[in-house]
């Protein structure tokens, strides 16, 4: 078994967000997640996004 050590985590996670970037380009917004921002948010009002995940910048 291979010990955890702050390497192994930071090579482990070297790529997620170029992943998960790339994931939420080229698939979208779950339909769940439509949904709720659908049901839940203004349209005509901005939204500030405070968690983790990849930044994601739609032009």
């Amino acid at each position: 078994m291979q010990k955890i050590t702050k390497n192994f985590v930071k090579k482990s996670f070297e790529k997620a967000t170029e992943n998960y970037s790339n994931a939420i380009e080229n698939i979208g917004l779950w339909e769940s997640e439509k949904y709720v921002i659908n049901k839940y948010f203004d349209k005509n009002k901005s939204m500030l996004d405070v968690g983790c995940g990849a930044v994601f910048f739609a032009s």
